[in-house]
C-alpha cells in the first residue's frame, strides 16, 4: 500500500503522460543518452532474468501435467475468439465477452481433468520439460508478432479471472475452515538470519527481481505496455494502484497458507538442500539398477534434514517429511 502500489501507480501515470514511453526512454529523455542507454540495457538484462524465472515456473508446472497443458493451451483459442469478438463482432461489449470467456475457461478446466484421466489423450498431452520449453519459446515469438488486441490483451484479461478466482476461493476456504496459525508470530529469525532468506527488509524490499514489494518488473510493465491499453487516464489509479493491492492480497493468502502448516514441515520443504546440510541423490535413477542404493540415500538425507530442522527448535520427524512430500509431490524426499 505504501511502497509497491504507489510506485506502480506513479510509473503508470508518468508514462501515460509521456505517450506511453518506456522506463528506459523516460530516463533517456530526462538524463541524456548515456544514462538512458545504461537504463535500457539494465532493463533488458532484468527482463531476461525475469522471463527465465517465470518460464521455469511454468515449465515445472506443466511438465508431466496433461490437465495443465490442456487448460493453458485452451486459453489461446479462447483469447483469439475474445479479441475478434471485441474488435469486429460486438465492439465495446466487454461484459458479454467476459461472460463467454469465463464460461469457456471453466469448461477448459473441467475437461482438462477429464482428458488427463483419458487412456489415450492423457499420455498424448503429457510432455517433458524440454518440450514445454520449446513450445513456450514458439508461443512467445508468434504472440510478439500479433497485434496486442488479438492475443495479449484478451489472454491476460482472461487469466486474471482465473488467478483472482483461485485466490478468492483460497480466502473463502480459510474463512470457512478457520485454521490455527502454527507458525510463531516472532521467531529467532526476526533479525534476517533465517535459513530461507538472509538479509534485512532493506534492501530486500527493493531487490527482489519480480513481484517483490517494490517490483522492478512492475515498473517495466507499468511503463510502455500498460499505458497503451488504457481507455482513459482516470483508469490509471484503479489499474496501477488497485492491481498491486490485489497482489498484496495474494501475498497475504500465501502467508496464511504457509503459517497454517507445521513450522518444521515448512522449513524442511522450503529450505535449500545446502541449508539443511544434505546432498540430494539422483532421483532419476530410482527405477534403475541403483534403486536400492538411492532409496537408502534418500532415507539418510531425510533423517538428517529432520534432525537439522529439529535443532532449530521446530521438531519434525522423518516420517512426517516423507508423508507430506508424497502428498504434495515433492520429489526431493
Amino acid at each position: 500500500m505504501l511502497a509497491g502500489a504507489v510506485q506502480d501507480f506513479m510509473v503508470l501515470f508518468i508514462s501515460t503522460r509521456r505517450n506511453g514511453s518506456s522506463l528506459g526512454e523516460m530516463v533517456k529523455e530526462e538524463m541524456g543518452r548515456v544514462p538512458g542507454s545504461i537504463a535500457l540495457f539494465g532493463c533488458f538484462l532484468i527482463m531476461i532474468i525475469i522471463l527465465a524465472v517465470l518460464a521455469l515456473i511454468v515449465v515445472k508446472a506443466l511438465a508431466e501435467s496433461p490437465w495443465g497443458v490442456f487448460t493453458v493451451c485452451s486459453t489461446v483459442p479462447i483469447a483469439l475468439f475474445m479479441g475478434i469478438y471485441m474488435r469486429f463482432i460486438r465492439p465495446g461489449r466487454v461484459g458479454e465477452v467476459s461472460v463467454i470467456g469465463i464460461v469457456l475457461l471453466v469448461a477448459s478446466i473441467y475437461f482438462g481433468g477429464v482428458i488427463a484421466h483419458d487412456p489415450y489423450w492423457g499420455p498424448a498431452l503429457t510432455f517433458k520439460d524440454t518440450t514445454i520449453t520449446f513450445a513456450l519459446i514458439g508461443y512467445a515469438f508468434i504472440s510478439a508478432l500479433l497485434p496486442v488486441w488479438l492475443i495479449l490483451a484478451p489472454r491476460d484479461y482472461l487469466a486474471t479471472f482465473l488467478k483472482i478466482g483461485v485466490i478468492v476461493g483460497l480466502a473463502l476456504g480459510i474463512v470457512i475452515l478457520n485454521p490455527d496459525l502454527k507458525m510463531p508470530a516472532v521467531t529467532q529469525y526476526i533479525d534476517g538470519t533465517g535459513p530461507l532468506w538472509k538479509g534485512a527488509m532493506f534492501p530486500f524490499l527493493f531487490i527482489t527481481i519480480a513481484c517483490g514489494a517494490v517490483s522492478g518488473f512492475h515498473a517495466l510493465i507499468s511503463s510502455g505496455t500498460t499505458p497503451k491499453l488504457l481507455a482513459n487516464e482516470n483508469d490509471a489509479r484503479l489499474i496501477g494502484y488497485g492491481a498491486m493491492l490485489m497482489e498484496s492480497f495474494v501475498a497475504i493468502m500465501a502467508l496464511v497458507a504457509a503459517s497454517i502448516i507445521e513450522p518444521g514441515l515448512y522449513f524442511a520443504m522450503n529450505t535449500p538442500p545446502a541449508g539443511l546440510g544434505i546432498t540430494m541423490p539422483n532421483l532419476h535413477e530410482m527405477g534403475g539398477e541403483n534403486a536400492a542404493l538411492i532409496a537408502a540415500q534418500l532415507k539418510d538425507v531425510t533423517v538428517h534434514a529432520a534432525a537439522t530442522v529439529s535443532s532449530w527448535g521446530f521438531v519434525i520427524t522423518p516420517d512426517q517429511i516423507l508423508q507430506t512430500a508424497k502428498d504434495i509431490g515433492d520429489r526431493r524426499f
